[in-house]
């Protein structure tokens, strides 16, 4: 069952010009014990792809969770998108001009997690940076590397602005300088997944939630537990987690870069040196919420893996996994407990499986411009032909 697994997953990953559709139909079986598992996704969620995994008795039941998860989503976005010239972090940084307004719980909490996080790590990643970052994609336009004044000088402006932005707590107000550009991107996609998380914990009849929004998960606590790769960029497997109740996220510039006279510059700046960072290949991170993971992922790239590992050491109930061109792969202590343990139930089928008999069939992923790219998907039918649960 495991090489059957790790054949369709690489058959997914694979650049297949067409798609696969793999059923699985269980010849004998005893009785299920889990709800009908469904997912969902979606490419455009701030400004990257999002899929929802959860089980739930019904397709009814199933399409009325997703719609009230995209509609949370929709709320966010309102909250968080800079994009959207009348979101509320775009509102904020156009009327505030120094002065305290009122804010949103949500926007409040990531604005200080954003704040307090740039305190600590000393301005190695900074939310208003976004003027540092315009300097690299002006660099990538016209093909010259900025300057070191040119780079000294935003790095000044975007420090300034930063640690301009006050944040009143008790009276949930929040005062941003004039000229101010926020990108909560990062910590907003973290932050979304974490209230998607919490709100499906609480929807009567739906468990298991799982959420991925640009390759950040969070597990949520209701889960036996859910196994997740991690993999280096170059798609060998460096660990394998059981996670519950806890989130992970990964950093890394091999994918994301500007191209400037024909050399690659990661897409991570180092807000402090105001350059791209090429210390790591990857950085990942397990914490107790997504937004922190992501962030914290982010910081530790600026790190060397010695300075990383003990930064991490310091956080409760995170750790990290540190992959880069001298080592495919360096922890911090606690990392090897989630290897370590395994799901409540070994067995998906919640039974004995005492045959196994596999089908597929090939469909042309071009013909009607139906799909958007290859894809794969696994289901259990029972003796009858029946649908029981998807796999994947």
């Amino acid at each position: 069952m495991k090489k059957l697994f790790e054949s369709i997953y690489n058959w997914k990953r694979g650049g297949l010009s067409k798609s696969l559709v793999v059923c699985m139909v269980i010849l004998t079986s005893t009785s299920l014990v889990w709800g009908e598992s469904h997912s969902f996704e979606n490419e455009e969620i701030i400004g990257t792809s999002m899929s929802v995994k959860f089980e739930c008795s019904s397709d009814t039941l199933a399409t009325d969770t997703y719609a009230k998860v995209l509609k949370e989503v929709e709320r966010l976005r309102k909250i968080y998108d800079y994009r959207l010239p009348d979101s509320e972090l775009s509102l904020l940084v156009k009327k505030s001009r120094g002065q305290y307004l009122p804010v949103s719980r949500e926007l409040l909490s990531v604005l200080k997690l954003g704040k307090a996080g740039y305190k600590k790590r000393e301005g190695r990643d900074n939310d208003c940076g976004e003027q540092v970052v315009t300097v690299w994609k002006k660099a990538e336009s016209t093909k010259h590397l900025p300057s070191y004044e040119e780079i000294k000088a935003v790095v000044k402006r975007a420090e300034s602005i930063a640690k301009a932005v006050m944040i009143d707590e008790k009276n949930m107000k929040v005062a941003v300088p004039s000229g101010a550009n926020i990108d909560l991107d990062s910590l907003a996609k973290g932050a979304i997944i974490d209230d998607l998380i919490t709100g499906m914990g609480k929807f009567r009849g739906v468990k298991g939630a799982v959420v991925n929004i640009g390759g950040d998960v969070r597990v949520g606590d209701d889960q036996n537990g859910t196994m997740v790769s991690v993999k280096d960029t170059e798609g060998n497997e460096v660990s394998k987690l059981t996670l519950k109740n806890r989130a992970i996220a990964t950093s890394g510039g091999k994918y994301r870069y500007y191209t400037i006279a024909g050399k690659k510059y990661s897409h991570l700046i180092d807000m402090q040196s105001g350059r791209p960072v090429n210390t790591h290949r990857t950085v990942s991170v397990i914490s107790k919420t997504a937004a922190f993971a992501d962030m914290l992922a982010t910081i530790l790239s600026c790190y060397s893996t010695a300075e990383a590992i003990r930064f991490t050491e310091s956080i409760p109930h995170t750790e990290c996994l540190i992959v880069d061109a001298s080592n495919p792969r360096q922890v911090s202590s606690g990392w090897s407990a989630f290897e370590r343990s395994k799901p409540t139930s070994n067995s998906i089928f919640g039974g004995t499986v005492n045959k196994v008999n596999i089908a597929w069939r090939q469909n042309d992923s071009t013909r009607g411009k139906r799909f958007h790219r290859h894809y794969t998907v696994v289901w259990i039918e029972d003796k009858q032909g029946g649908k029981v649960r998807d796999l994947l």
